[in-house]
């Protein structure tokens, strides 16, 4: 049977794991270690059970800030979107079909990785977009904000012809 690359770490040097594939807690805050992240990630590219660990993932819908197969929550849901768009279903459906057979849609689709990294790309920029949109959006005046003049109507005199029609 073999073991996940992620024990073998863990075994050895646990206090080394955590920095890698979870968070650490420094004083109240809990931190990130950038440079053990990035080496928990190509640790799990190379990690014979991925891709069941991944499936595991997804089909318990991990919420947390963990790396898991490699990938991050956001990355995680991203290929969650993926897989149950490919088989027709919402994304909380996949807690539904049994994590072997999204492990199976993994080994099947080898280029999810590219996939994701481009989606995940694309949500960064969506991002920008709207944070662009809303700094502008604040800056108008209250004027600017108005969509529709609020002038009152006012009828024609009795006996004036009125031009144009409405319909």
């Amino acid at each position: 049977m073999e073991t996940a690359l992620c024990a073998q770490v863990a075994s050895r040097n646990p206090a080394l794991a955590d920095r890698m594939w979870s968070t650490v807690t420094v004083g109240d805050r809990e931190t990130i270690d950038g440079r053990a992240r990035e080496q928990a990630r190509r640790l799990c590219a190379q990690c014979p059970l991925r891709l069941s660990c991944l499936a595991d993932s997804i089909h318990n819908g991990w919420k947390d800030r963990n790396i898991v197969g490699g990938l991050d929550y956001q990355r995680r849901m991203l290929l969650a979107r993926l897989i149950a768009s490919d088989m027709g279903i919402e994304r909380m459906q996949l807690r539904r079909i049994p994590a072997s057979r999204i492990g199976v849609w993994l080994e099947e689709h080898p280029s999810w990785q590219t996939r994701i990294t481009i989606a995940n790309a694309s949500y960064f920029r969506q991002a920008k977009r709207d944070q662009r949109r809303q700094r502008a959006a604040s800056r108008l005046s209250p004027c600017e904000h108005a969509t529709r003049d609020t002038t009152p109507i006012t009828p024609p005199p009795n006996g004036m012809p009125v031009q144009g029609t409405l319909f």
